[in-house]
């Protein structure tokens, strides 16, 4: 062979090598970007629902407020940034946007995930496993319902994802390359603790994986100091909490009390324990149908590819990779079964992000089976296209033209109340009012009250003779609203 003919090969082999390491560099971003787009353009436009924590951070956010219990401070610090920060939307479509885009990074994240676990002999990961783990949870009709509003499940799922990245990062790391990647692992999970406690599932994973990998973390050195820091700093977020209330903030119902001991209250959620126990909100699914809600998500397909994925604990130098990925995903699913409120299935996204990981492992097991690249990339392309429209997954989600509880809110401020009026209803109905009165300066005549015990208010106005201001009180069901249940949606504009 002539010497030009070696060189033509090896120049060709170097470009091959250049366009497959600018790929492996760009399919992150490339996969980010459209999920981005693809939740933004389906992002709900303004507030949603009456019965939700989604109306309530999208108030808190802006303003700085405080939350219900744990009180999410990294959450609300970030949103309210966000929502200052982006300079057109209102504030509800603004705050929903950071779902968005928590999501598609969330996303992102686990393609480079999925790739790594998913490595070959000469260390190069395998990007068909990472768009199978992609296509199985990115379109999840769950995952995508909390991609387009204001809510804490985003965030925690990005802070999730990038925890597992961290650690199966950090064995082959040596000196202080090592240190300040147990740093950044340490810091991730402090800001996952001042967001969302239940971060805390991924801790026995983490350990094992840690031990196994990396067993000199375990001797004592100076940089445990340093790594204890990392992990506490982030906790001082919660400090947040005791500054807004000592400038007069309050959270929506009153429940915070700005003590030592009502501090903790809010922060460790102490009335929220009632919920691993049977209670008058909780929704319970058999296991049955769990198994149809997975199905729903990730489609037969990804199931099925899931299941095959176990298979990747046989490769001895990927095995404790995937040891964590299982028992992350089992302890979140111990804890989601178990939960009793009204919406466990938020409490199974880390499951099933777990699952998608284990989807493109099992496409990686058929991968590594197959001799001919030529039908290695036929296979994964039918898998990926059937994992995209595949059968047993749920409905798309589409939000971008849902104005029904915007308009009821609207109506419900617009009326011509008189002067130092009280409006009195459900706890949902008052603070889409303090919405509209804070982001659209709407209503600004009326306070807010929230009815309670157990017997339904009948709703008329009535005139309170109880003080001399005779102060009017209206009930919010017999406001003249046009808003949900009262006809057809559409938008009416706040000004």
């Amino acid at each position: 062979m002539s010497t030009s003919s070696l060189a033509a090969r090896s120049l060709k082999r170097e470009a091959v090598v250049r366009w497959t390491y600018r790929l492996d560099t760009a399919l992150p971003w490339l996969v980010g970007l459209a999920f981005f787009l693809l939740y933004g353009a389906t992002t709900a436009p303004s507030i949603v629902a009456l019965f939700d924590d989604t109306l309530e951070f999208q108030l808190v956010l802006p303003t700085f407020g405080i939350a219900h219990p744990t009180g999410y401070p990294l959450y609300t610090l970030l949103g309210g940034l966000w929502s200052r920060l982006l300079p057109f939307g209102n504030w509800a479509w603004r705050v929903n946007l950071l779902s968005a885009l928590s999501a598609a990074a969330t996303v992102a994240l686990l393609f480079v995930l999925t790739r790594r676990l998913t490595r070959d002999g000469s260390g190069r990961g395998d990007n068909w496993a990472g768009l199978a783990a992609v296509a199985a949870f990115g379109w999840g009709p769950v995952w995508w319902q909390q991609a387009t509003v204001a809510e804490v499940y985003a965030l925690h799922n990005l802070l999730v994802t990038a925890i597992l990245l961290t650690a199966i990062s950090i064995p082959g790391l040596i000196g202080a390359a090592r240190n300040q990647r147990v740093m950044i692992l340490l810091a991730l999970i402090g800001l996952g603790l001042a967001h969302h406690r239940t971060v805390v599932l991924l801790a026995l994973g983490v350990l094992v994986y840690l031990l196994g990998t990396t067993p000199a973390l375990l001797r004592p050195q100076r940089t445990w100091l340093l790594w204890l820091a990392a992990w506490l700093t982030p906790l001082l977020l919660y400090v947040y909490l005791p500054l807004r209330a000592a400038q007069g903030v309050a959270d929506l119902n009153g429940s915070y009390v700005n003590s030592w001991a009502g501090f903790w209250d809010h922060v460790l959620a102490r009335r929220y324990a009632s919920f691993f126990a049977a209670n008058a909100l909780s929704r319970g699914y058999t296991a049955r149908a769990w198994a149809q809600l997975w199905v729903a998500q990730s489609g037969w397909l990804g199931v099925g590819l899931s299941v095959l994925g176990v298979g990747m604990l046989a490769e001895r130098r990927l095995r404790l990779g995937w040891v964590l990925i299982l028992l992350v995903l089992a302890g979140n699913l111990l804890f989601a079964v178990n939960y009793q409120v009204g919406d466990p299935e938020v409490f199974m996204l880390p499951v099933w992000l777990c699952a998608a990981v284990l989807t493109g492992g099992g496409l990686s097991v058929i991968r590594r089976r197959l001799q001919h690249a030529h039908w290695r990339t036929a296979i994964s392309a039918l898998a990926l296209f059937l994992l995209l429209v595949g059968g047993g997954r749920g409905a798309p989600v589409n939000r971008s033209n849902d104005w029904t509880v915007h308009d009821y809110a609207v109506d419900m401020a617009k009326v011509d109340f008189p002067p130092n009026s009280r409006v009195i209803g459900i706890e949902g109905e008052i603070t889409a009012l303090k919405y509209m009165q804070q982001a659209e300066r709407l209503g600004l005549a009326a306070a807010g009250g929230v009815a309670v015990g157990p017997a339904p208010i009948r709703p008329r106005p009535r005139t309170s003779d109880s003080t001399a201001s005779r102060r009017v009180c209206f009930m919010s069901g017999l406001l003249p609203v046009r808003g949900a249940a009262r006809g057809p949606a559409r938008r009416r504009d706040a000004a």
